[in-house]
């Protein structure tokens, strides 16, 4: 003997509303899983990191004056993604430009008076602040520091 299974109206509508509901929460919960994590709240404040210009002068054996200039400190490490802010006072030596090639940093200290470069690092490595008057020792030079950014 066969039995006929009935569905009413009334067991229809609620088998599609109950796989409605699963459905657009299945579609909620993909979406939240598919969000971007948000991103590491930066802080207000950057670090500051304070250098100089510095000048080192001697003579040699022969009464010759030599004289180079050189950045202090001339190494600051930084962390990837950090908001950093150098500032770098002019001591010794008229005006400095100089570049951060790695970085994308260019800017220029004068004597006393302070230049600021403020800059989040995007990729750990190891950039080499140039000045572009001082690039050998015949122009007192090479004037180079280092800001290692680290993972």
């Amino acid at each position: 003997m066969r039995r006929a299974l009935i569905i009413t109206k009334k067991q229809f509508q609620m088998a599609i509303t109950a796989i409605a509901v699963v459905a657009v929460g299945g579609v909620l919960l993909n979406w939240n899983l598919n969000k971007p994590a948000p991103a590491a709240v930066q802080p207000v404040e950057p670090r500051v990191i304070d250098m100089v210009t510095g000048e080192f002068s001697s003579t040699d054996d022969s009464g010759k004056e030599l004289e180079v200039y050189l950045w202090t400190p001339g190494t600051i490490i930084v962390n990837k993604g950090e908001l950093t802010q150098i500032r770098i006072s002019g001591v010794n030596g008229s005006h400095h430009p100089f570049v951060i090639k790695g970085l994308g940093i260019e800017g220029e200290v004068q004597k006393g008076k302070t230049t600021t470069i403020t800059f989040t690092p995007q990729k750990a490595g190891i950039y080499a602040i140039e000045c572009l008057t001082h690039t050998d020792m015949a122009n007192g030079g090479p004037m180079v520091g280092y800001i290692v950014v680290q993972d």
